[in-house]
């Protein structure tokens, strides 16, 4: 069995830390504000204590956010010690016999105001904090003070979402800043095994990165309890092949539960007889799933659900524009879709449903989902015990996909292409990621090109990078790519209505597309275009491509898509007729996110996630 290092296993936040740091200096010459952000289990607690460790700051931490009084007491008690000895006698007269919250306040920011060390007050669930306690703490920061402050709020929600934040936006202008925990990067991950398993010579960091992230959605928390599965702490286990499926660990379950407990009771059923559905849902197959007496109130329900963040609206549709990451003109949807906020809040909820619910919700669904979904009704019939109606629906949707089919016109099935070198790393600034149909999008600090999906259960999304080409002279043109497979997982279970793949390859507007994956199949037709199967991408390697595009006198406009289940993917060199794209494609100016740059390329991929039987 491999000996646990001693050290402790560190991922990196490089840009989060240089912020935090950046307001720390500030705080020297004005107090600041800072809401720290993110999903339950990204690490905001063990930043902000790594934070206060290295600042060297006196830290205040106030745990209980519920009223003014209760924090107005957590902080006297905090400073008392330190406090001289007039502010700390009315500290104590203000604790035994509490006076109005007006003046109480006053002693309170007084007191602190006094202390000469540097103060970092840390403030946990600001996200579930009333508005009420905004006018207090705009009064604690806004008085003139004695040593540097810095208000670090921890919140699970971005600053317009929540009410004490976002009433503080107003009211603290100038001296706010919004600094999102984002999920940890493929790179930071590699970083930190490579630190924590340095003689292990027989280990893939780039391909157990990728695994372990696109797995965990990055989520540190999360992450650690996959480590943590393999028995001996280091996932030397799925070095070579990752197992088929991993579950959501109970830590995670049980982080989600604390805010599913606060939900009202109405909210709780409707949200556990939803979280049954795969994927997205629209409000027909939602008043499906909930039946009576629910559905009739199922706009209110989802209206709820919107406005407490549980759930998101989804596009159909959507795409890129590459190299900028800005979003590609959408069509507009004939109707709203749905989807849970994250994969792990939705199977949260589902294994707190019980069995019989989770049947009759399936069975509800087999009859709306079938005319246009059969692959998919019948793996509800089958999962809700309708096993006739399942085969009935299997052999429906099997006739579909045969439809779709070309004859296959080749002898014999190619081998996959050999490994190729890793492609040269030309420096870049970071850009991303950007969200997308299910997706993150980035480009590294390499220039490589990074695709994950966020793994939400259900039939895959198509993500679509567009990428205006340079003109050129010849009758025909060659596109070369090297690329990396490290996880591929297309939901076939599932009865995808359209066919799966880690990569496709076509000219905007051409009726030819190529599709790069794993397993040799026919080419097939879908929207008219004749999709031609390359079988010959393998896990874990660099590969190499070569393909012959007509040339033409227009402007050309590259499409790279992605459609799967789980993928994790690297684009590190592209090139038409010899010109290098990628290298071009980053820029010095960042994509941005509530207007803080963001240097730090940052992934958000997800876990394996199977739904309770």
């Amino acid at each position: 069995m491999q000996t646990r290092p001693a050290n402790q296993l560190h991922f990196e936040r490089r840009h989060e830390e240089q912020e935090l740091q950046r307001l720390l200096q500030a705080a020297e010459q004005e107090a600041q504000v800072v809401v720290l952000h993110g999903p339950p289990g990204a690490g905001k607690n063990y930043l902000a204590e790594r934070l206060a460790e290295r600042a060297g700051w006196l830290t205040v931490r106030v745990s209980d956010t519920r009223s003014s009084r209760l924090v107005l007491a957590t902080l006297a008690q905090a400073i008392l010690r330190d406090s001289d000895p007039e502010c700390a006698e009315a500290l104590r007269r203000m604790l035994l016999a509490p006076n109005t919250l007006e003046e109480d306040t006053v002693k309170v920011a007084v007191a602190l105001a006094r202390l000469t060390q540097p103060l970092l007050l840390l403030f946990d669930h600001a996200h579930t904090a009333p508005a009420e306690l905004a006018p207090l703490l705009a009064f604690l920061t806004q008085m003139p003070c004695e040593g540097p402050r810095l208000f670090l709020l921890l919140s699970r929600q971005s600053a317009t979402q929540a009410p004490l934040t976002r009433a503080l936006r107003g009211r603290a202008a100038g001296r706010l800043t919004e600094l999102e925990l984002r999920p940890l990067t493929q790179a930071s991950v590699q970083r930190a095994l490579e630190a924590y398993f340095p003689s292990d010579r027989a280990r893939r960091p780039y391909s157990d990165a990728a695994w372990l992230v696109q797995r965990s959605e990055g989520n540190p928390l999360h992450l650690l309890s996959l480590l943590g599965q393999t028995g001996h702490g280091a996932p030397a286990a799925f070095s070579q092949t990752p197992p088929p499926q991993t579950h959501f660990p109970q830590i995670m379950r049980d982080t989600y539960s604390l805010d599913i407990d606060q939900w009202p009771p109405t909210l709780l059923e409707a949200m556990q007889r939803l979280s049954a559905i795969y994927g997205h849902f629209d409000r027909h197959l939602a008043q499906a799933a909930l039946g009576e007496p629910l559905a009739n109130s199922v706009d209110t329900l989802l209206l709820a659900a919107l406005e407490q963040h549980i759930l998101e609206e989804a596009q159909e549709e959507g795409g890129l524009l590459l190299p900028d990451l800005t979003p590609l003109p959408s069509p507009a949807d004939d109707e709203t879709r749905y989807t849970f906020a994250s994969e792990g809040l939705r199977v949260a909820l589902a294994s707190r449903s019980p069995q019989l619910v989770r049947q009759d919700v399936r069975r509800r669904l087999v009859p709306v989902l079938a005319p246009d979904a059969p692959g998919l009704a019948a793996y509800y019939a089958q999962r809700g015990g309708l096993t006739e109606e399942a085969e009935r629906l299997q052999r429906v949707y099997r006739a579909q996909r045969q439809a779709r089919l070309l004859p296959d016109t080749r002898q014999v099935d190619p081998l996959p292409s050999p490994a190729v070198p890793e492609p040269r790393r030309v420096p870049a600034p970071q850009l991303g990621p950007v969200t997308c149909q299910g997706y993150l999008v980035s480009f590294d600090e390499q220039s490589w090109l990074n695709i994950w999906s966020v793994g939400r259960y259900g039939h895959p999304q198509t993500l679509r990078l567009h990428l205006k080409l340079p003109e050129v002279t010849a009758r025909e043109v060659e596109l070369r790519l090297v690329w990396r497979l490290d996880v591929f997982s297309s939901g076939e279970e599932l009865g995808p209505a359209r066919t799966p793949f880690p990569l496709r390859v076509a000219l905007c507007g051409a009726n030819t597309a190529h599709v790069l994956t794993r397993t040799a199949t026919p080419d097939y037709l879908e929207d008219g275009v004749h999709h031609v199967v390359h079988p010959s991408a393998s896990l874990g390697q660099w590969t190499e491509h070569r393909l012959t595009f007509p040339a033409s006198r227009e402007a050309q406009i590259l499409e790279l898509s992605v459609r799967a289940l789980d993928v994790a993917l690297t684009l590190g060199a592209l090139s038409w007729q010899r010109q290098e794209l990628l290298p071009e494609v980053t820029r010095p100016n960042q994509v941005t996110s509530g207007g803080v740059p963001q240097r730090l390329i940052l992934h958000s991929e997800t876990s394996l996630v199977r739904p309770p039987r």
